[in-house]
């Protein structure tokens, strides 16, 4: 068992693989999150890749789409647990946060364009009773009402 399904999946029962529409729900807020991980981990990808003295080519090449490869295992766990399932919506918004890096570089040979994120754990989620997470850790993932 990974690390991953011990932690996030801990109380949940393994299900045959299933798909989940959540592209209208949380005001889009958990899309966005989804963008900004898959950007991130990109941009680092690439940089990276740069800054060991990969060519600008190459380092596109395959620094760009990490962050779409590293997000879509998340997604077929996601799919095989109850209570949550693989989201075709969050796939997309992985996939608009990692091209994001490559349009930038393409474009401009910069990162003009960029996602910013903060957090402040809300007072909802103090109220919560731990449905928003029980400390700044768990809220971070869970108190959407916190996230700019």
């Amino acid at each position: 068992m990974s690390y991953l399904q011990y932690i996030w999946y801990k109380d949940h029962d393994r299900v045959p693989f299933h798909f989940y529409d959540d592209s209208k729900g949380y005001l889009q807020i958990d899309k966005c999150g989804h963008a900004f991980g898959a950007y991130l981990e990109s941009y680092l990808g690439y940089e990276w890749l740069r800054k060991s003295g990969v060519s600008r080519k190459k380092a596109l090449l395959f620094g760009a789409p990490l962050g779409a490869v590293l997000q879509f295992p998340i997604e077929v766990f996601d799919g095989i647990y109850e209570g949550w399932g693989f989201s075709i919506s969050d796939v997309a918004a992985n996939t608009a946060g990692a091209s994001l890096v490559a349009v930038n570089e393409l474009l401009f040979r910069e990162q003009l364009i960029k996602y910013k994120f903060s957090y402040q754990r809300s007072v909802y989620a103090q109220m919560g009773n731990g449905y928003l997470g029980d400390n700044w850790l768990e809220s971070l993932f869970y108190d959407y009402n916190g996230h700019t």
